[in-house]
């Protein structure tokens, strides 16, 4: 083996260095940001088959990203009727794909919504066209999605991040409503369906600060179009979850994501073996409640 020379070594020695202050300095930001939060947040990937839905229970109100399918909108209902949730300061749809927006016309219609952030992307679908319906007889705010506005929920940040580019080149998946959601010092990624294309526009627009998460809901239901090596190397999330349908006709998750996760030895959970799956975050940890 060929031994390094003496520029080598110092540029390896820089780069370790490197590496050391950004941890130093996630740690002193993570400390103070943990401590200006009390109490609980819940987070909640509700089964709805194979399809999206999350919900955030805070004391200062919840907030929802996608509402599944039309098939299991009645699910959804129940669901979020048995965890006392009537109400949404946020609802974000992330883009206009049924398997994301089935159920968000009965949201609409049904609980109390002050605020809809959706994807600049349009279909002429009639799932679609039953959500504008409902949301034009809904008093909700309607914000079409901007990179790097925010948003709060009490002591929740709702960072939107994407999407970066929307035309005609783009397939709604590419289109999706990417969001960053930070309470204390945890933070937790949701990327809709978006692919490697739209995973490289965020890598090329954010740092590698912007995108450390803990959490990451995986894209695109754990397809191997989505959740590509370098989106995950820049997340690094120690905690991840899929949602898709038992026995898919899909196959998801793909093999390869699930190799991916076990190879970063990245905790995971999926809804067709667990069903509902509920987080609680503290603001210093984010931990999945069996």
């Amino acid at each position: 083996m060929k031994k390094k020379t003496k520029k080598q070594l110092t540029i390896d020695i820089v780069i370790i260095l490197i590496f050391l202050i950004i941890a130093v300095f996630r740690y002193l930001n993570r400390e103070e940001a943990a401590s200006l939060v009390e109490g609980t947040v819940e987070m909640h990937i509700i089964d709805v088959g194979q399809g999206d839905s999350v919900l955030f229970k805070t004391e200062a109100g919840n907030i929802l990203i996608d509402a599944g399918t039309g098939e299991s909108e009645t699910a959804l209902s129940n669901y979020l009727d048995s965890v006392g949730v009537d109400s949404f300061e946020y609802c974000i749809f992330t883009h206009p794909h049924e398997d994301h927006i089935g159920g968000a016309d009965m949201i609409m219609d049904n609980y109390e919504v002050r605020n809809v952030i959706m994807s600049p992307a349009v279909t002429t679908t009639n799932t679609f066209e039953k959500l504008l319906d409902a949301l034009e007889r809904s008093e909700a705010n309607i914000i079409e999605a901007e990179p790097d506005m925010k948003y709060y929920v009490g002591d929740v940040e709702i960072m939107i991040m994407g999407p970066i580019v929307v035309g005609e080149e783009r397939d709604l998946n590419n289109t999706s409503v990417i969001t960053r959601i930070t309470y204390g010092a945890v933070r937790m990624l949701f990327t809709g369906d978006a692919e490697a294309i739209q995973e490289q526009d965020i890598l090329r627009e954010y740092s590698i600060f912007d995108l450390d998460c803990d959490f990451l809901k995986m894209g695109h239901h754990g397809s191997s179009t989505s959740s590509s090596e370098d989106f995950i190397n820049a997340v690094t999330p120690s905690i991840a979850a899929i949602s898709c349908g038992k026995d898919n006709s899909y196959g998801h998750p793909h093999r390869e994501i699930v190799a991916l996760l076990n190879e970063r030895n990245i905790e995971y959970h999926r809804t067709d073996e667990l069903g509902d799956l509920v987080y609680v975050c503290n603001g210093k940890r984010l931990e999945y409640r069996d």
